[in-house]
């Protein structure tokens, strides 16, 4: 064992080295003091007790009885050597004592077991830099205890504000961690308070930084936390996100103000959370917590673990190799990143299980490949949508544009059901070009259908609006009003008629008013919301053209173009049956001819707009039906031929003989007259008034 001595030094001070000096090994002076160590097992020996480590024993330099002090303090004279304990020098009166500091007495707890067990017990993975930041908070409040917050380390001086992206499982963390530092008596008081968010809004906007005080006063040695994500403080009416820095300081002060009283709990999003924490009032008072996306390996162990906990089902090889097939799609795992949504896989994987079992092909407790066979469409949904498009089969581009999404549908759920990235587009935005009348306001909503039967959108819903939803003669008014109608679209499609109208035509000299903010505003968010909103434009070939040079980013925002024809009558003809079925309208079923005659009249005319024609044909149809049942105080019958006559006649403006002829189908009741009527036109169609009244 090799000795050590002790050196002081007037320059350098005390400290030791395992040589015996004369001179200073660090500053080199010659007055200084050098002495033996000796351990405390040597002191023990020398002092009687029995207990000698096996580090004495190695000794092997020998020390006289005179050099070592007995039991009382007093030097023993005599030469007899004692054991094997080396000779100690003489005791140096003038030698500083050194300062051993009492030990502070802290309990030895591994918390981070604990802190493991309680996020295990809520089934929550991963998570490492929460976990480590709750242990050391948790060891400051030991040592606080321990010392009774003499040495400035306390818990009680930090708050934390949970951050990460939406669907995180932020509220959850939230829970959890207020538990944890509640088990661990953070606060005396052992209790968790919830305010309520609207309140803290409120007390702000209605006295600032005093009325958040107020809030706080009667609240003391207790845990809080808020009723929502503290970002909902700082939404605007339109939807939009605007931090008020001035709420952000008053709340930052109350923090530190009341920090030895209260642990503040919060969550919000990344950008909110960094303007809690880089505002000068935080003072190192607000810790961030940071829910960072979960990986390919903690989502299988989430998946298992639920599994097994809430399903009581384990997993096959084949089935796990499936499920990390699908956490590798990039796609995939960013949806998924959060680990909320793997409850949805797990629910479709044990509906597939239970029908298996049902079905006795099923090993009791064990999922298997088929359970986690992926798909996002409902191809049942899918297959109504298509047949129902079917109906407007001379519009051969919106068939062909369905067509492809199914098909893209297809291929990408075998990819992924193989581990390989969908090949889809990340923008499914539409232009539909056509006159009016086409059927573009009727598809679209049928598109939106197909897009949430598909997976690509949640509900599917149509918001449909136009120039007149959005115009305003105050600036910004326009771009706000964008901004709620996108809100209110997310999940669905946000169809805009003749958009192009609202940014004018600048090569005509036409100023826009404010429309092109509006448009500017939607352009963002169709890249901010590219997975939550689909937009289609309808419109005429040339103005939408010139809608498309607004801005460079406009076609490549806008992939598929789909161009609607004008209706012939052949299929106006079968949209107006249908209509008539679908409102349960009886009519003279002998009234085909007539109806046909009508259309052809109806599409001469430059207000006729197509299909919506057709429905204001209906209408009208309806309303003189409705006036002769109420003259002759009858019962409500249908659509009779007379009406349809009646509706005729309203379009003979220019007496054509195809008019007159149905009206003569009408009047006329024997054949030897209808005869005379077709082989001699030009001299019965004016007595037709005369056969009527005969």
């Amino acid at each position: 064992m090799s000795r050590k001595y002790r050196i002081t030094c007037e320059k350098c001070g005390v400290f030791s080295t395992y040589e015996r000096v004369d001179v200073c090994p660090r500053c080199h002076l010659s007055k200084i003091k050098c002495a033996v160590e000796f351990t405390a097992d040597e002191l023990n020996f020398a002092l009687g007790h029995t207990v000698i480590s096996p580090e004495i024993k190695s000794v092997k330099t020998p020390i006289t009885a005179q050099d070592i002090p007995d039991k009382n303090n007093n030097c023993n004279d005599s030469k007899k050597t004692v054991g094997i304990i080396p000779s100690p020098p003489k005791v140096e009166t003038d030698i500083p004592k050194p300062t051993i500091s009492k030990p502070l007495g802290v309990p030895v707890t591994n918390h981070e077991s604990s802190v493991d067990i309680a996020f295990s017990s809520n089934q929550v993975i991963g998570c490492d830099n929460i976990k480590q930041t709750l242990t050391a908070m948790i060891d400051r409040k030991d040592i606080y205890d321990a010392t009774g917050g003499k040495d400035g380390t306390s818990i009680r001086t930090q708050s934390i504000i949970i951050t990460g992206d939406e669907l995180s499982g932020k509220s959850l963390i939230k829970k959890v961690i207020a538990e944890i530092l509640l088990d661990h008596g953070i606060r005396k008081n052992k209790s968790i308070q919830v305010i309520n968010l609207e309140e803290l809004i409120a007390a702000h906007s209605q006295s600032g930084m005093k009325g958040i005080s107020q809030l706080f006063e009667k609240i003391k040695d207790v845990i809080v936390t808020f009723s929502d994500n503290i970002d909902k403080a700082f939404i605007q009416q339109d939807g939009s996100l605007k931090i008020n820095q001035e709420l952000i300081t008053s709340l930052l002060t109350v923090i530190h103000r009341r920090c030895t009283e209260i642990t503040f709990i919060l969550e919000s999003s990344k950008s909110v959370g960094a303007a809690f924490i880089n505002n000068p009032e935080n003072k190192h008072r607000l810790v961030n917590v940071d829910i960072s996306p979960y990986t390919k390996e903690e989502l299988v162990k989430i998946a298992e673990k639920r599994a097994r906990n809430e399903y009581r089902c384990s997993f096959s090889p084949e089935a796990e190799t499936m499920l990390h097939n699908l956490l590798t799609v990039e796609n995939f795992s960013e949806d998924y990143s959060s680990g909320n949504c793997i409850n949805e896989t797990l629910e479709t994987a044990y509906n597939r299980y239970t029908k298996r079992v049902k079905m006795k092909k099923a090993t009791i407790g064990m999922f298997e490949r088929e359970d986690f066979m992926w798909t996002n469409a409902d191809w049942n949904e899918v297959k109504k949508v298509r047949d129902e498009l079917d109906n407007f089969s001379e519009q051969t581009e919106v068939i062909e544009a369905a067509d492809n999404l199914i098909k893209s549908a297809k291929i990408n759920e075998q990819r992924m059901n193989n581990g390989l990235s969908p090949l889809q587009n990340e923008l499914y935005n539409m232009l539909f070009i056509g006159p009016p009348g086409s059927g573009k306001s009727t598809i679209a909503p049928l598109f939106a259908k197909l897009f949430k039967a598909l997976g690509i959108l949640k509900k599917g819903h149509v918001l449909e609006i136009d120039k007149g939803d959005l115009e305003s003669p105050y600036t910004g008014d326009s771009a706000s009003k964008m901004r709620a109608f996108i809100q209110q679209a997310l999940d669905g499609v946000l169809f805009i008629d003749e958009a192009y109208t609202l940014i004018g035509d600048k090569t005509k000299g036409k100023n826009s008013g404010h429309g092109e903010e509006a448009m500017e505003i939607l352009l963002n968010s169709i890249t901010k919301y590219r997975k939550r909103l689909v937009v289609i434009l309808g419109g005429y070939q040339n103005e939408t053209e010139n809608l498309l040079n607004f801005n460079p980013g406009m076609p490549s925002r806008f992939p598929t173009t789909i161009n609607f024809i004008e209706y012939s009558t052949d299929t106006l003809l079968s949209i107006f049956y249908k209509s008539i079925n679908s409102r349960q309208i009886d009519i003279y079923p002998g009234s085909e001819t007539e109806i046909r005659l009508l259309i052809e009249k109806s599409k001469r005319s430059p207000k006729f707009v197509g299909a919506r024609g057709v429905m204001t044909m209906i209408d009208n149809l309806n309303t003189i039906a409705n006036d002769r049942v109420a003259k002759n105080d009858s019962i409500y019958d249908g659509i009779v031929h007379s009406d349809v006559i009646t509706l005729l006649g309203n379009y003979n403006d220019d007496n054509s003989l195809e008019s007159l002829l149905a009206q003569l189908n009408l009047l006329v009741s024997t054949p030897d007259q209808k005869k005379l009527i077709f082989l001699y036109p030009q001299i019965s169609l004016p007595i037709i008034p005369a056969i009527a009244v005969y």
